[in-house]
């Protein structure tokens, strides 16, 4: 008999983004035409401290974190494929030091081979993100025998720590919107309008709101924080808030570095909201409600949208999840928002300080971002789910090689493969169990190694060490509703008995 055998490759991606890096394992089958495949993600591990744009003064000191993750990365690569796995640095917009990307290799030590960094602009984040969105969820799925089956896709808005990028179907003319670009996918055109707003991340907005109240303010002793727990106290460096790029045209004249200044949170809910307003340029759109603010022009929304990264931790503080009004998020904010920060320690599942104390800021910045950037309103504000990811289990990987390099499915070669491998694998295995060949250790193993390397396995029961069972693959299923995938139906020892009588 003959057993078809690909072993899989691996690939690693360092997520560099403006807060934290995180590192990414990605496996997938080493059988590709023309470069493309489906990836799975099988392993993740977020560095231990901030961002690379952190380390500007003592770069070596990104050594020791990066070496933590990438050991626990060693682990999980065969050894005798380290060398061939290549490694990536991806950079989002709010990531600017790219030269840390080119020290990377001589300053860790590790097997797998460094192919460079990049850093994709605002435009390419958006609509990158928009298109792993709507794939990873079907919506740009062919139909089987021929047969096209469209669906309605979904606007993404993502909240990172430096910038902000929303991206959606736009049915007005393209050359109406700078910011309109047009995606040919399966077949199809797609105007996706998509923008990126910089220095509206999470992170560079909350800095902004530190650089605005302390020059409002008389002293630098006793900055009063409206958005900070009523008695939360901190201290934190000028160059903490006034030293980014950001929050330049903010700068104190008398500006010192390492002078520190005082921060005491008075929980004012509404008092928030007006100094959060103040990061908003409004006023800059005369003519119409396409330009909402900064001057930046945008369709009409149109559809459902999924808002997650920042969003999602965001609205998670605040005991709320997936769909639900303007009026709960604004009711469970202004709750929230009115705390002491002693209250806070009890409400929250877990407390951290540098996040807990931000937290009424980030609900606040998202109602004028989403209200009033964007203008969703009390008819639209549901049509946004909140999650976390845009998927739990398989990630479309977009790397930079000398350009973008796309893995995406061949599905109908694909499934004509799975459903050979499966048909083959089924009279070989059972043809040797029952002349003795096999025993039933070996025949567990045969089939374990045909769905690793030939097709991605869905473990309906979750539980990875009970691999053994009966090969079935079809079309698309409410399991696996992006792509065709062979999976198990049956626990192996019932299937077994029954394929043996």
């Amino acid at each position: 008999f003959i057993v078809l055998f690909f072993s899989p490759q691996y690939g690693i991606v360092l997520d560099a983004g403006s807060s934290r890096t995180t590192v990414y394992v990605y496996e997938w089958p080493a059988e590709k035409e023309n470069d493309t495949g489906v990836v799975s993600q099988t392993f993740k591990c977020n560095v231990k401290g901030p961002g690379i744009s952190s380390y500007e003064s003592n770069p070596g000191a990104l050594v020791k974190p990066f070496d933590d993750c990438l050991n626990k990365v060693k682990e999980r690569i065969p050894v005798h494929l380290h060398k061939n796995t290549s490694v990536y640095l991806g950079a989002t917009a709010g990531m600017r030091l790219l030269r840390y990307g080119r020290n990377f290799n001589s300053s860790v030590s590790q097997p797998f081979e460094f192919r460079g960094a990049q850093i994709i602009t605002g435009r390419e984040e958006g609509v990158y993100g928009w298109i792993t969105a709507n794939y990873l969820m079907g919506n740009f799925l062919e139909g089987w025998g021929g047969e096209n089956k469209t669906k309605e896709t979904m606007g993404a808005l993502d909240l990172g720590g430096a910038s902000t990028q929303i991206s959606f179907i736009s049915e007005e003319p393209q050359e109406n919107f700078n910011s309109t670009l047009q995606v040919k996918l399966y077949g199809y055109n797609y105007n996706v309008y998509t923008h990126s707003f910089q220095c509206y991340g999470r992170d560079e907005a909350e800095k902004r709101l530190l650089a605005l109240l302390l020059q409002k303010s008389n002293t630098s002793s006793n900055v009063g924080n409206p958005c900070y727990p009523r008695n939360y106290n901190t201290a934190l460096t000028m160059k903490y808030f006034s030293g980014s790029l950001c929050t330049q045209s903010l700068r104190p004249t008398n500006y010192y570095p390492n002078q520190l200044v005082n921060f005491h949170g008075t929980g004012d809910p509404g008092l928030c909201q007006e100094m959060v307003s103040l990061l908003f340029n409004f006023t800059a759109c005369r003519d119409g409600e396409d330009c909402p603010f900064n001057g930046i022009h945008q369709p009409k929304l149109k559809g459902n949208f999924v808002a997650f990264s920042g969003f999602y931790y965001t609205i998670n503080a605040l005991n709320l999840s997936g769909h639900f009004s303007l009026a709960d998020f604004n009711s469970s904010m202004w709750f929230f928002c009115s705390q002491s920060w002693a209250q806070l320690q009890f409400m929250l599942p877990k407390f951290e300080e540098i996040y807990a104390r931000s937290y009424c800021f980030s609900a606040s910045f998202i109602y004028y971002l989403l209200v009033h950037g964007y203008n969703f309103d009390a008819e639209t504000w549901p049509q946004i789910h909140f999650q976390k990811e845009v998927s739990n289990n398989y990630f479309l990987l977009l790397m930079y090689i000398d350009g973008v390099l796309a893995f995406r499915w061949q599905r109908e070669k694909a499934y004509n493969t799975c459903v050979i491998a499966a048909f083959l694998s089924s009279l070989t295995s059972i043809f040797l169990l029952k002349n003795r060949v096999l025993g039933t250790n070996l025949y567990m193993s045969f089939l374990k190694l045909l769905l690793r390397n030939l097709c991605f396995q869905i473990r309906r029961d979750g539980n990875s060490s009970k691999l053994g069972c009966y090969i079935k693959c079809g079309p698309p299923s409410a399991l696996t509703p992006s792509f065709p995938l062979c999976y198990c139906t049956e626990p192996y020892s019932k299937t077994l008995s029954q394929t043996i009588s």
